[in-house]
């Protein structure tokens, strides 16, 4: 099964709250399902919800929680998320329990997970949506691979958003431990573009991921801007007096709230580079866009460091 065969369907679907990534990349494979006569349902928190809207108003939805990861900013991805473990589990029990409720009431056909381990139900055929079957290796990163493979074999399907050759992910999309895989390509709400060579804006900075390191990603931006050229930032939230006075070009620069995404990607469509972290959702559009990029990796953030060594020349 893949989205383009699926018709008729009452689908619910949800995306870990991990930034805005997993919402980007479910909002195509949404449109897609949406085209095909699916009664889709929607399980999200409140902030996934405000992004949602503006590409489906017409929708049903469901309130889910966000899971507790809880960032520092510190360059510790890893070992934030191990010690939420406990916590996270009791989540994962909590949340089955939920989604087997959904299925009661609404008697859905598919489930769709990004990356939420337990949003799945025995009483519905279950997907799970990634592109991350191998997990890079780190100190410890053998526990997490096994919990990994645990949790995606409960599952129905995988569906991979790669290239069957893993073009994008690389060995993150590859492993022979499953047997349910299906590649899907890549998932981007800019898949259906005109490419048009005439752009206005000069640079524009997406600011993405946990807010405890956006820091990072701003400061390598505005070290690197110049006067007198079209420039934009992309941000969930307002940029602090702390950073208008160290960079005073700040003043120059168009800042747009990324809570109307709509208006943001019309920025990114008219925008000759683009400057983010090397999350996988951002290499995705850029697949698509065709523009030059300026990408870093989150620090400490093991994925992002090896998707970073792939692409960035």
């Amino acid at each position: 099964m893949i989205p383009e065969e699926i018709f008729n369907k009452r689908i619910l679907i949800s995306s870990l709250n991990w930034g805005m990534g997993h919402v980007a990349r479910c909002i195509p494979l949404i449109r897609k399902l949406n085209n095909n006569e699916n009664n889709i349902w929607i399980a999200c928190s409140e902030n996934q919800k405000s992004v949602y809207l503006n590409y489906f108003p017409n929708i049903n939805y469901l309130n889910l929680n966000d899971f507790p990861f809880k960032f520092k900013g510190k360059g510790y991805f890893a070992l934030d998320i191990f010690f939420k473990f406990p916590h996270l589990c009791l989540k994962l029990i909590k949340e089955k329990k939920q989604v087997n409720e959904w299925v009661k009431e609404f008697d859905f056909d598919l489930i769709i997970s990004d990356q939420r381990y337990s949003f799945r139900s025995n009483k519905a055929y279950s997907v799970f949506l990634t592109h991350q079957l191998t997990i890079p290796k780190f100190s410890f990163s053998f526990f997490f691979q096994k919990s990994h493979d645990y949790h995606l074999n409960k599952f129905n399907q995988i569906w991979i958003c790669d290239f069957e050759n893993s073009l994008l992910a690389g060995d993150l999309s590859k492993s022979e431990n499953f047997s349910n895989v299906k590649y899907i390509g890549p998932l981007s709400r800019f898949d259906n573009i005109c490419l048009d060579s005439k752009k206005g804006i000069d640079s524009t900075l997406i600011l993405s991921g946990p807010k405890p390191y956006h820091k990072f990603l701003l400061e390598y931006f505005l070290k690197k801007a110049r006067q007198n050229t079209q420039i934009h930032i992309i941000t969930p939230f307002s940029i602090s007096e702390e950073f208008y006075n160290r960079f005073p070009i700040l003043n120059q620069v168009h800042v747009n709230l990324s809570n109307n995404w709509s208006q943001c990607d019309a920025v990114i469509r008219d925008s000759k580079m683009i400057t983010s972290y090397s999350g996988y959702s951002t290499l995705m559009d850029l697949y698509y866009l065709k523009i030059k990029s300026d990408l870093i990796a989150t620090p400490g953030q093991k994925e992002q460091i090896y998707l970073h060594k792939l692409h960035v020349k």
